[in-house]
């Protein structure tokens, strides 16, 4: 199940306001899941604005604690690097235990793919960012349920629900999303702002109709 917070559309505009929303055509972003896309979001910006941060981290734990019983949470879990920070900043927040999953295991010293302390049978709440396909979440997911721990939501800051099959992958993997914002929104919030341009928003809107065409003519 994908849930999107109620105030959407204000974290959307929080974004625009610390120019954490950029838009280049020509050439696009290009991501490590290989699609191109006309927009993108650097959650980073948001680790460095303690107004902004101070917001989105308490409006993520309402809309956490709306559908997720927190008191059922044994630690928060951030996936390296970004997920670290708001994994950091909740944990604390709500007085629970925290660790952060490699990407890769350590080839050196401890060899350790989970850093911190899961014991066997912990429920995690897994903590992100931002979401393209999904498929980071999953390799988090499947560390810790190969160590003994469990998860079932996870939560990223920005969702980017353009590209097909996400919501089945993470059917797939027994996962729920709870996300605070979607390019959707953040495209119409800026369509309908003047934070885009003409040729953006001409670009913007194709991107949205079809963002695979889009990608691949991109790329080609």
């Amino acid at each position: 199940m994908f849930l999107k917070s109620r105030k959407a559309e204000t974290v959307s505009r929080w974004l625009m306001e610390i120019g954490a929303i950029t838009c280049r055509i020509d050439p696009p972003y290009v991501f490590t899941s290989g699609w191109r896309s006309p927009v993108y979001v650097n959650c980073r910006k948001i680790i460095s604005n303690v107004k902004i941060r101070t917001l989105i981290i308490a409006l993520a734990l309402d809309e956490i604690n709306t559908h997720v019983d927190l008191s059922k949470i044994d630690c928060i879990a951030g996936g390296e690097t970004a997920g670290i920070p708001y994994a950091a900043w909740m944990s604390d927040a709500l007085k629970k235990p925290m660790i952060y999953i490699r990407k890769k295991q350590k080839e050196f010293g401890l060899q350790e793919h989970i850093v911190g302390d899961l014991h066997e049978g912990d429920t995690c709440l897994l903590v992100e960012d931002l979401n393209t396909d999904g498929t980071s979440k999953i390799h988090f997911t499947s560390v810790i349920r190969s160590n003994g721990g469990n998860v079932r939501t996870v939560f990223c800051v920005f969702n980017y629900a353009v590209f097909p099959r996400t919501e089945e992958n993470f059917e797939r993997a027994a996962l729920d999303l709870i996300y605070l914002t979607d390019w959707p929104t953040t495209i119409q919030v800026g369509i309908d702002s003047g934070y885009f341009g003409p040729r953006e928003i001409d670009e913007l809107r194709q991107y949205l109709s079809d963002p695979v065409k889009w990608s691949h003519r991109k790329s080609a």
